[in-house]
């Protein structure tokens, strides 16, 4: 079964070297964030990209932001601390603050660093007139949902962040994004940057488990031409940093319940893990058996305590399994929402950050 993005079968040995050492483990593939990044930052039409920090702060994936230039989008003021603190020399334009919710203090050390912000409730601003007197922000919206531009005082509107929106088709939906853009001008003509966040209603090819890049930039390259007064700044989706990355377990055990072949692995699948993986968009992979195996067995993956949210039925599973195989899960190199950190690692299952082959580091 060919399948798109299958950084995996070029690192094969490599990876089974990694699970020899320590199982299970996250690991991460520097080649395929080169691929993105350089992939993302060649489009003519973007001015700027900023990568999530929450997606996945490994120290590693934040100094290749940081080397290329990348600016950093932060949800909270910790995040902004971590990042000043981890790259002294950063300019705080490369910091764009996206707060779900934030107190006053907040917003005011935000403006204090220099970020970039962006204010998701607008009763913020009547609430604290003199932390936004005078100060440039960007207002977040939805395509469609047109946020009156009354009561922003003496506030100065830069931009727009836009919200992500889900399951849509992009060339469906350009006119209505162009025509919404063009309205919305009119009543902010200040306005002189969007800000596209994360996947930005760009459709994702379900069966190759992978986002178009080639498709956005085309998207992208509409709205510039459509909008040609408005700077173009990109959120990078997470849907790509996850492709990135992969989850190496064991087999403890094979076998069958009635009808239903199962095989049981060395962690546990509750919690954010077992969230993350019911999800269809990920593949699994017996990295110590041929790269030409059949697939599309049913198989039900049980951890290795029990317990009904301890199991997961995948449709498509490896068909030659045996105990001692590695198991590769794609698609793994996001964080989820509730994901926590020990001593052991993520979600107790430590993490490794995959190098390059190549001598030759990636310049944009």
């Amino acid at each position: 079964m060919s399948m798109a993005n299958d950084w995996w079968n070029f690192r094969k040995e490599e990876l089974q070297a990694v699970a020899k050492k320590r199982c299970p483990i996250y690991v991460y593939d520097e080649e395929t964030l080169n691929e993105t990044f350089f992939d993302l930052l060649s489009i003519d039409a973007l001015d700027l990209l900023f990568y999530p920090v929450h997606t996945n702060p490994h120290p590693k994936i934040l100094r290749k932001v940081f080397a290329l230039d990348v600016g950093f989008k932060c949800i909270s003021i910790d995040e902004i601390t971590r990042v000043l603190r981890k790259f002294p020399k950063l300019a705080p334009q490369r910091i764009l603050f996206v707060p779900d919710h934030a107190h006053k203090e907040d917003f005011e050390r935000a403006f204090d660093y220099g970020a970039h912000i962006a204010v998701n409730d607008l009763h913020a601003l009547k609430r604290w007139p003199d932390t936004f007197q005078n100060r440039e922000i960007f207002i977040c919206m939805d395509i469609g949902h047109e946020q009156g531009g009354r009561g922003l005082l003496e506030t100065s509107v830069r931009g727009f962040y836009i919200h992500p929106q889900v399951n849509l088709h992009p060339l469906q939906d350009l006119n209505e994004t162009i025509s919404f853009l063009a309205e919305t001008s009119k009543h902010f003509p200040e306005v002189s940057t969007l800000i596209f966040g994360n996947t930005i209603g760009i459709s994702v090819n379900h069966e190759k488990r992978v986002m178009d890049i080639p498709d956005l930039g085309d998207h992208l390259e509409t709205i510039k031409d459509a909008c040609p007064q408005y700077r173009l700044w990109l959120e990078l989706p997470d849907l790509m940093v996850s492709q990135a990355g992969a989850l190496l377990t064991e087999i403890t055990e094979t076998g069958n319940e009635g009808e239903t072949r199962y095989i049981r692995i060395n962690m546990d699948m509750n919690g954010p893990m077992y969230d993350r993986l019911r999800d269809a968009s990920h593949h699994v992979i017996n990295l110590s058996k041929r790269d030409d195996e059949e697939m599309g067995v049913k198989t039900r993956i049980i951890g290795q305590n029990k317990g009904p949210e301890n199991t997961i039925d995948f449709i498509e599973a490896p068909a030659s399994v045996e105990k001692g195989d590695i198991l590769l899960f794609s698609n793994m190199g996001a964080y989820e929402p509730g994901t926590y950190f020990d001593d052991k690692g993520r979600d107790s299952v430590p993490e490794h950050y995959m190098h390059s082959r190549s001598m030759c580091q990636v310049k944009i």
